[in-house]
Order: structure tokens, then C-alpha cells, then sequence
């Protein structure tokens, strides 16, 4: 398996959650966050994303790395 580097995702509640970044590259808003220069010490803070749709999204991206 490939090393990647690791972005430490931040829920609206303050959960943080550590992932890949090639999870940035799954979903367009993520993608958004990084093209508008949004992550700061590896770090996306997700204003908008509860803990609850956060691990979803998360758990959606790991499944289709998979196929």
C-alpha cells in the first residue's frame, strides 16, 4: 500500500478525525476546501459537516477505495 499523508478533518462539534488525504480527492467539497487553500497544518476545519455526516463521508470514501 501506498504512504500517503495524513489531514486531520474537524467536525463542526470539534471531533477530529485523521484520514488519508487521498480522501480530500473523493469528494468535491473537500477537493473545494484544498483548492481554496483552506487547510492549515494539515487540518480542515469543517464548519458546516457534523460528527454524525463526517463519519459517514469518511466511512463511504474507505469503502470505495476498496472496489
Amino acid at each position: 500500500m501506498e504512504t500517503t499523508d495524513k489531514i486531520v478533518l474537524v467536525s463542526k462539534e470539534g471531533e477530529k478525525q485523521i484520514v488519508d488525504s487521498r480522501i480530500l480527492d473523493m469528494s468535491e467539497y473537500l477537493k473545494e476546501k484544498r483548492d481554496n487553500h483552506d487547510i492549515h497544518d494539515n487540518t480542515v476545519v469543517l464548519d458546516n459537516i457534523g460528527e454524525n455526516t463526517l463519519s459517514r463521508i469518511i466511512a463511504f470514501c474507505r469503502i470505495y477505495e476498496l472496489v
